[in-house]
């Protein structure tokens, strides 16, 4: 049986312990979970997908940040109101925020101006989305790997030109707000482009998105992968049906040569061939955005053989925040829930399917034993 004087010792700790919450600004623990639950994904998606699906091609969304230490950098993860002209920029979390965000979106276009130096348009200011986003993604990469599935979605959200628009940051921009609106609907809330061509390996000098970095740190950069071979497979088929010069002598070992850093190299490829096998090296263009440290250790895996891997692999330093999916994974209703997060908008339509087959129907078996010691050639990249 309980005393009296027992229930009073009781009283009094659980007295202390709600007042020192009090003062302490400490929620219970109910309320800490609903808060949580309630804020947006930034590093990684805790949906999981549907049943079959394999955990080793799961989408990741790196919201991460490069180190830059900047005052105006965007690696904060804690962000308050800024007053603007066109809106405020909300914090993030809870659906007031995505409220707040919409009509920033819908008022921004005001300020179009603003964001260039001097009286023209020619360049943006550095860090010139810091009161808010001035392009809310650019879809980066790789090309077939998706992305004219993805842009014919996104295109219901943004103005977009069909196609590959591949021009300086400070060229996009403008394109965005003064000509795409009035061809494809001023009245698409969201703003972006796709260049698939932006994300190779290659010098600095030669990457354009180190110049959204310096100029449009907030622009969210979607990229693709896809399993090598059957990357290959579908750059091959589609030069075939259109004719491509790399695919008349009919000999997909002809792509299977390396640059030495001569004149001629393109897209890691020699001769300026369009695609190789060098290509498909997607985990070193990945790793030139600087996302993770390159320690001597990580180098070892980023095709240390090659004349422009390992040590060589550059450092760009990329700060936008990046969204990772596998082409096949475009199927499956998780990856677009994870993307409308990682956009901060409240869905993505994604009932449109468009493909780049070329014109014709030619289609190369690279199953086939002549095509043996070509697969064991590209297999190491996958």
């Amino acid at each position: 049986m309980v005393h009296h004087k027992e229930l009073l010792i009781c009283g009094i700790i659980y007295f202390c312990g709600a007042l020192y919450g009090y003062y302490n600004n400490v929620l219970p623990y109910t309320q800490l979970v609903s808060n949580h639950a309630n804020r947006p994904m930034q590093t990684k998606t805790d949906h999981h997908p549907p049943a079959g699906a394999n955990a080793n091609n799961e989408m990741a969304a790196l919201d991460t940040m490069g180190d830059a230490t900047d005052a105006e950098d965007v690696t904060g993860e804690e962000i308050t109101p800024l007053e603007v002209s066109g809106g405020i920029v909300p914090q993030k979390g809870g659906d007031q925020s995505l409220h707040e965000l919409r009509i920033y979106r819908q008022e921004r276009s005001k300020n179009f101006h603003s964001w260039f130096e001097g009286n023209s348009t020619d360049k943006l200011f550095k860090n010139a989305d810091k009161n808010g986003p001035i392009l809310d993604f650019v879809i980066a990469g790789f090309p077939k790997t998706g992305t004219t599935t993805l842009m014919a979605n996104l295109g219901t959200l943004a103005p977009m030109d069909v196609g590959d628009i591949c021009t300086p940051v400070h060229q996009t921009v403008y394109y965005s707000y003064m000509n795409w609106p009035k061809m494809h609907g001023e009245d698409k809330i969201l703003r972006g482009s796709k260049c698939p061509a932006y994300l190779q390996v290659g010098a600095s000098k030669d990457n354009w998105l180190v110049s959204y970095s310096d100029y449009l740190p907030k622009t969210k950069l979607i990229i693709g992968i896809r399993h090598p071979m059957k990357w290959f497979k579908s750059f091959w088929d589609m030069q075939l049906n259109n004719g491509g010069k790399e695919t008349r002598s009919g000999d997909p070992y002809e792509l299977t040569g390396r640059c030495d850093g001569s004149w001629g190299c393109r897209n890691s490829c020699p001769k300026r061939q369009l695609f190789c096998i060098q290509r498909a090296r997607f985990h070193l263009a990945l790793a030139q955005l600087g996302k993770t440290e390159l320690s001597s250790e990580e180098r070892k895996f980023l095709a240390p053989e090659d004349p422009d891997g390992g040590d060589h692999v550059g450092n760009d330093n990329v700060r936008n925040p990046v969204f990772l999916y596998e082409q096949s994974e475009l199927n499956e209703d998780y990856v677009w829930e994870e993307m409308a997060a990682f956009l901060e908008i409240e869905n993505i339509t994604h009932n449109q399917y468009r493909g780049s087959h070329g014109h014709g129907n030619k289609k190369t078996d690279f199953c086939d034993d002549k095509y043996d010691n070509f697969r064991a050639q590209m297999m190491p990249y996958a």
